[in-house]
């Protein structure tokens, strides 16, 4: 048995949201998304005395006095939660075999045996499939509480909102590599790993802030920017902090090893800009060739200690590229930003730079954030570093999805 309020409370977060369609669907149906008027259509819950039923074009809504959620609105419900609700329960921690957020429940809607064996529509799942309720939750579980977790129905506009929708439950947005394409990405990883081990072995002592446990760092933005190759991209401006910045600067950047060892070596360059970590505040820009054979100019800029400080002077060097070398063409130019995971949310300069990200006068075009979460922020774990589930939760203020 479930009330109105009972629904609107399941859907989390997004309940003010969902509690504002139905006010519009009960005023004019055609006013919400095709798929929540399907929802809205089959409640059966008693009409609210201080909203008047929608009775245009000679058709008019009945509710009926009943709190009974029939099967097709509970599968509805179901695939709405999964989709704002799933991402608490994928499993993207490898220290931790419970849920993302210790309140959430695992189980959405509950169904009886029968009624998982009942053959019906998915209520908008996997464009307009239908079959059995049990396969439908296994399809959802697959999708949305496996080793990827998506957040983007904060999104207020539905038309980005769909896009991501229909390519994550269509499974256009999942990378299936052909061998070859493997065999470079293997290789970028056996480099990787070799070249932080080497490093170990010959500079016993020195600082070093290892890529170890997020090298897949490195597919990742070669994944990036083919992907933006293909769309026309020309020019790649990354700004990162110290943690495997070196295996970026030689296989993203295209430093050679012989002068990253230079650096190594080099006891007068510690004496003019200060021992320790020199090497890791250095730049470099190079053409990368990309798997598909094109060339875009990767650019890795310098920054101080500040971990985050280097944000809106990436921002800066894209915005001022795009304007004065490709005709203000947002496109051609594309800012990635690298953090850690206690430093994107803990320090403020990561906020003002995104606060600025639709202003017309800083505007870029969009960047891509990558957050590589070692889950220690340096010397504090998360419950004692901050207050909200995920590190990347002030995305959602810019309606970015995560």
């Amino acid at each position: 048995m479930h009330s109105l309020e009972e629904i609107f409370a399941s859907f989390g977060q997004n309940s003010g949201y969902a509690r504002e369609l139905y006010q519009n669907y009960l005023t004019d149906p055609g006013s919400v998304p095709a798929d929540w008027a399907e929802f809205f259509s089959g409640l059966e819950v008693e009409l609210p005395e201080s909203v008047v039923p929608y009775s245009g074009n000679g058709h008019s809504i009945q509710l009926v006095a009943s709190a009974d959620l029939g099967l097709a609105q509970r599968v509805a419900l179901l695939v709405e939660s999964y989709r704002s609700e799933g991402h608490l329960h994928a499993q993207i921690n490898p220290l931790s075999k419970g849920t993302n957020n210790p309140t959430a429940s695992a189980s959405f809607v509950e169904f009886s045996g029968s009624e998982l064996e009942q053959d019906l529509p998915w209520s908008g799942f996997g464009v307009g499939r239908r079959g059995k309720v049990r396969d439908l939750v296994l399809a959802l579980q697959s999708v949305y509480c496996g080793s990827v977790g998506y957040e983007f129905t904060h999104l207020l506009n539905a038309q980005e909102k769909e896009w991501l929708r229909s390519r994550i439950e269509t499974g256009r947005g999942t990378n299936y590599f052909e061998l070859s394409r493997k065999k470079r990405l293997l290789k970028m990883l056996v480099e990787a790993e070799g070249l932080e081990s080497e490093l170990h072995k010959t500079y016993v002592g020195a600082k070093r802030f290892s890529i170890q446990g997020g090298e897949t760092l490195l597919p990742v933005l070669d994944c990036v920017i083919e992907r933006g190759a293909a769309a026309g991209l020309k020019h790649v401006v990354i700004g990162m902090a110290h943690r495997g910045r070196l295996n970026v600067l030689t296989h993203i950047a295209g430093k050679p090893y012989e002068i990253l060892f230079a650096e190594f070596e080099d006891e007068s360059l510690a004496a003019v800009v200060g021992a320790g970590d020199v090497k890791y505040h250095l730049g470099y820009s190079s053409a990368y060739r990309t798997a598909s054979g094109s060339s875009v100019q990767v650019e890795l800029t310098p920054n101080p200690s500040h971990l985050e400080f280097v944000n809106p002077v990436v921002e800066g060097v894209v915005r001022a590229r795009q304007d004065l070398e490709f005709g203000s063409q947002r496109a051609s130019v594309m800012p990635i930003l690298i953090h850690g995971d206690a430093a994107f949310i803990g320090q403020g300069i990561s906020w003002e730079t995104l606060n600025f990200a639709g202003v017309d006068g800083f505007d870029t075009g969009g960047t891509v954030h990558i957050v590589v979460n070692n889950q220690v922020g340096f010397t504090a774990s998360p419950r004692e570093s901050r207050t909200s589930i995920y590190c990347t939760d002030m995305a959602k203020a810019i309606q970015a999805p995560v």
